[in-house]
């Protein structure tokens, strides 16, 4: 058989499968397309370049650990990609994927090295996924941290031909004796909140319900403000990487104790760093842009709202009272210095769109940490949340 019947029976073959729903030289552009974003975020550990059958990454660094400790997390998005599609905007659902894996390792003092994607989609677009990806990559590189491959699978007949879903797997280090694990927390340790930029990518099924869901097929003409309201305060808001933010106290082994507030709000993460007998006593506080909203559109109290959101706290920092001064003066630089970065990095990676830049100011990340309550210890409440 010549060349050029060779290449005649690749072409069929791509036409065949193409024809059955799965278009692989639309893949193939994907590749392509992201290649050059990919590789910002290579350290000099990644080994093997994008497209390989497996990644490979140099482990030699830990050498220089005496005990290293390998810290893994794997998450997706969820709902929040519903107006993702809707509002044709992607450059930010990225983040939301990288920090919902990023920070469930910071909070035992693990640093991200490594991230992988999965993206699924019910027909492949190669514009609107290469943008996903890009934001995949902006997140990795907000955090140094190497997106060494990923897989892009298109399921014609299991899903609708504009649905997607992302999966993201982290692998981070850390050296055991520096793990951050609650036990050193004592009665009257201090909380310290660190803002939010908004909804992060939990609870957004409830606002779906609440204010308009994309998918719904009683749907009206969505109301102007409301239609602002989703797009500017919920969809252009990511996930705060925390890291950015964190990494320095961390080193200075002054953390006590994380939370990451994601799916369950207060009640249900708080407990899971909390030793037995303890308990933690919050003040209620005022809610401000876009939880202000949520609450008055669902009608819904305090006490339920944390159940759901994080109510402007997207993490929680336990600490010695000796160092809450200094730690809350600090981390308003460190909020100023995340915010220049984050529009840095968009810049870099979406340059081709300036008219985007405006929506990259995170208006809802406060500068300011505050104290929100106090571990205490008695077992009649023990590993709860009680708000006074």
């Amino acid at each position: 058989m010549n060349k050029e019947q060779n290449k005649q029976n690749e072409q069929e073959y791509s036409l065949l499968y193409k024809d059955a729903g799965v278009d692989t030289l639309a893949g193939q552009s994907l590749i392509q397309s992201i290649i050059p974003f990919v590789r910002k975020t290579y350290t000099k550990n990644v080994i093997s370049d994008l497209g390989g059958f497996s990644a490979i990454y140099d482990l030699s660094f830990l050498k220089s650990m005496n005990e290293p400790v390998l810290l893994t997390s794997t998450d997706g998005v969820g709902t929040k990609l519903t107006y993702a599609s809707y509002f044709k905007r992607f450059d930010t659902i990225g983040y939301d994927l990288v920090a919902m894996c990023a920070n469930d390792i910071l909070v035992s003092g693990g640093k991200p090295e490594i991230f992988l994607d999965y993206i699924a989609v019910g027909k492949l677009k190669v514009k609107e996924m290469s943008i996903v990806i890009r934001s995949i990559a902006a997140a990795c590189k907000m955090i140094d941290c190497s997106l060494t491959g990923g897989e892009t699978a298109e399921h014609p007949i299991v899903m609708k031909e504009e649905d997607f879903d992302l999966a993201g797997f982290m692998i981070g280090f850390c050296e055991k004796k520096d793990l951050i694990t609650g036990e050193d927390i004592q009665e009257n340790d201090v909380i310290v909140g660190i803002p939010s930029s908004g909804v992060h990518s939990n609870g957004i099924s409830l606002i779906r319900k609440l204010f308009y869901d994309p998918a719904s097929e009683k749907n009206e003409a969505i109301n102007k403000d409301i239609f602002l309201f989703l797009k500017e305060s919920i969809l252009l808001q990511p996930t705060v990487l925390y890291d950015v933010i964190l990494r320095e106290f961390i080193q200075q082994k002054i953390i006590k104790g994380m939370v990451h507030i994601t799916g369950g709000g207060y009640q249900e993460n708080i407990p899971r760093i909390l030793k037995e007998n303890y308990y933690t006593e919050l003040s209620i506080w005022e809610l401000q842009s876009p939880f202000k909203e949520i609450a008055n559109m669902g009608n819904l109290d305090f006490k339920e709202m944390t159940k759901v959101f994080n109510c402007g706290y997207g993490m929680l920092v336990i600490l010695d009272k000796q160092y809450v001064d200094m730690f809350i003066k600090k981390i308003s630089e460190k909020l100023a210095f995340y915010k220049e970065k984050y529009i840095s990095i968009q810049r870099e990676f979406f340059q081709e769109f300036p008219e985007w830049e405006k929506d990259w100011k995170l208006p809802h990340l406060s500068l300011k940490a505050e104290i929100l309550g106090t571990i205490k210890k008695d077992s009649r409440y023990n590993k709860k949340v009680v708000f006074i």
